[in-house]
């Protein structure tokens, strides 16, 4: 989003007092500051000031507004809030017939098409927008609205000046406006809302430009104009076209409202997600790149089972070829020392420490979220885009994560880590798709690893035996100890405290009269601790390193849902923030095996509030 604000009157010539005016259009600006941090701009003509605060979408380079043309001895400026989606089309259309064009900006081809087809031309645009159009040939200003009105423009007039922003707290930054109520603008606050009446801005004289309608203002006063509105005509189609032509609606308005000049790294695993994720975007008309991570060389992991992990060596040929069907650049990246570090070590360390750990939680941290993109912005992409099945919104200027479409492949629970700044730059181009819809897209597309298998085990540890990766890898033998029960009693000998992890049953290598489980392991003295089922349950759980995400930490406890693990239900839950940061989960229902090590992540519905390390 951008904000636009401004002032006209053709009886008032603004250069005579240039500095007091452009005090006004700076401060009309600031106040909106937020709906564009990227650049900035004022412009002041003899009869009209325009201020403009940019989000850069489109020719992020040289789109800064207001934008000013020159032709016949007048001056045409515009300062331009939305998105247009039929862009291309209306440009290749003004080229074919003699226009030109300085920049790659929908503004530029905004103003253009208001002086080649005149002020009706809105007519012709596709998209979301509200803008303000001065007119120095015939000392007018033209204020536009989208059809359905998603992009908000309100005016007022004060002694024969038309004053207009985004938001109404622009007008109100301009000399002698006050906030003031009348009786409307109560029945407007106290009515059945939060919608209000179409038109209406609240406060007195305040008004809002009607959806479908475009102001005209100059030396005749105002007029208004409707260039569009909703038809009603019988529906006449079968169901089965009219599924066609709804799917045919949603699938083109994706595509065009996707349309940006923005750069993007797409990170190409070798699997079947990551893969079409890219297709989807260059289908969207990003500038994609793709990008593998080399994690490891065959010589430092035992790649016995190689189709069952993921980021493995042959992965990368795979996505190589993806890359090249699709026509994108393809970088590798060496990665091996920061995943040894912040990866594998932090997990060896973890199994040492009487933990069972979760790696892919690290690695989406650390590495695919962190250091990849960071090299993705140094090369000069904005953002990072993964095959994972989840989804970013963005709501009141905070970032959300949210729960996948297909609660089957949902991946929201591996990715509560992320920070705010790392979901600004991601997105999750699977995140409405089904895995079917998927492995389809694949197979039309003739990708290589259309029918791959899911990656099952941790990448570095391919055939799941935890134990014997973490003697390999660290040349240490871990030493048999007792298995006890919760009196102390010595019940007979483990095989070393990494071969267990809490819950398990199997593999104890116990004959013993009723089942036990392991419910606790204990480094410092080398003990295993075995109880029945029914002692497996908690009902309380403590959670450290806590990541607040989609919500900043709140001040009260309250309800919601958890997972203490990635294959099970949410399950509601009392959340109390402790002193010093800390977490305690105090579940509705007691929980079984709740496992040191493991992720505890918490719900609202579908959003991710945050999630933290279980103690």
């Amino acid at each position: 989003m951008c904000g636009i604000a401004g002032f006209c009157n053709v009886r008032i010539n603004y250069e005579k007092n240039e500095g007091e005016w452009r005090t006004v259009l700076n401060r009309m600006k600031t106040v909106q500051k937020h709906r564009g941090p990227d650049e900035e701009g004022i412009f002041l003509g003899k009869h009209c000031g325009l201020a403009h605060v940019r989000l850069s979408i489109i020719d992020l380079a040289s789109g800064r507004q207001p934008m000013v043309k020159r032709e016949g001895g007048a001056e045409f400026a515009i300062c331009y809030n939305g998105e247009l989606y039929n862009m291309p089309e209306l440009k290749k259309e003004l080229l074919a017939s003699g226009e030109s064009f300085q920049t790659n900006s929908d503004t530029e081809v905004i103003l253009t098409a208001y002086l080649h087809y005149g002020k009706e031309f809105v007519k012709r645009l596709d998209g979301i927008f509200s803008f303000a159009i001065w007119d120095g040939r015939l000392e007018k200003i033209y204020l536009y609205r989208d059809r359905a009105g998603v992009k908000p423009c309100f005016y007022t007039i004060k002694e024969d000046t038309l004053i207009f922003s985004s938001e109404i707290k622009g007008i109100l930054s301009y000399p002698g406006i006050q906030a003031q109520v009348d009786k409307a603008g109560l029945c407007e606050v106290f009515g059945l809302g939060p919608a209000k009446t179409y038109g209406s801005g609240v406060f007195r004289n305040v008004k809002e430009v009607l959806p479908g309608y475009y102001l005209e203002f100059g030396p005749e006063g105002i007029n208004q104009h409707c260039y569009w509105k909703l038809q009603s005509r019988p529906h006449e189609e079968s169901y089965e076209k009219t599924v066609e032509h709804t799917r045919y609606l949603i699938e083109n308005a994706v595509k065009k409202q996707m349309l940006s000049d923005v750069p993007v790294c797409t990170f190409l695993s070798g699997g079947v997600d990551s893969s079409v994720a890219a297709k989807l975007m260059l289908d969207a008309g990003y500038d994609c790149m793709g990008a593998t991570m080399k994690l490891f060389d065959s010589d430092d992991i035992l790649m016995a089972q190689r189709e069952k992990t993921c980021c493995s060596l042959s992965d990368v040929e795979d996505a190589r070829s993806v890359a090249r069907r699709l026509g994108m650049p393809y970088q590798v990246f060496n990665f091996k020392g920061d995943f040894k570090e912040k990866v594998i070590d932090k997990f060896i360390a973890t199994y040492e420490a009487g933990g069972t750990p979760n790696p892919c939680i690290d690695c989406n941290k650390c590495l695919k979220f962190d250091t990849l993109c960071r090299r993705a912005i140094t090369l000069g992409y904005d953002y990072v885009v993964t095959g994972h099945y989840a989804r970013i919104d963005c709501v009141d200027g905070r970032y959300r994560l949210r729960k996948a479409l297909d609660d089957k492949k949902d991946q929201s629970y591996v990715l509560y880590n992320l920070s705010q700044e790392q979901l600004a730059h991601t997105l999750f181009p699977l995140g409405e798709l089904h895995k079917d819809q998927v492995r389809a897209i694949a197979e039309e597309n003739g990708f290589i690893n259309a029918h791959k298998r899911e990656s099952q085990d941790i990448c570095f540890v391919p055939d799941g035996d935890y134990a014997a990766f973490i003697e390999s890898y660290t040349g240490r033998h871990y030493p048999p100890g007792d298995f006890v029960d919760t009196q102390g009693n010595v019940l007979g000998r483990h095989k070393g405290i990494i071969r267990y992890t809490i819950g398990q049953r199997r593999g104890l290598g116990l004959a013993l009269p009723a089942p036990l489980y392991v419910c606790k392991k204990d480094p410092e003295s080398n003990t295993v601790t075995l109880c029945p089922n029914d002692q497996l349950n908690s009902t309380v759980v403590r959670v450290t390193e806590f990541n607040w995400l989609s919500i900043a930490a709140p001040a009260e406890t309250l309800h919601a849902a958890a997972k203490i693990r990635y294959n099970m239900h949410q399950a509601p839950c009392t959340v109390e923030v402790l002193p010093g940061g800390d977490v305690q989960l105090t579940f509705d229902t007691p929980q079984r095996a709740v496992t040191p090590g493991q992720a505890a992540v918490i719900y609202d519905g579908d959003t991710v509030l945050g999630g933290g390390r279980i103690v």
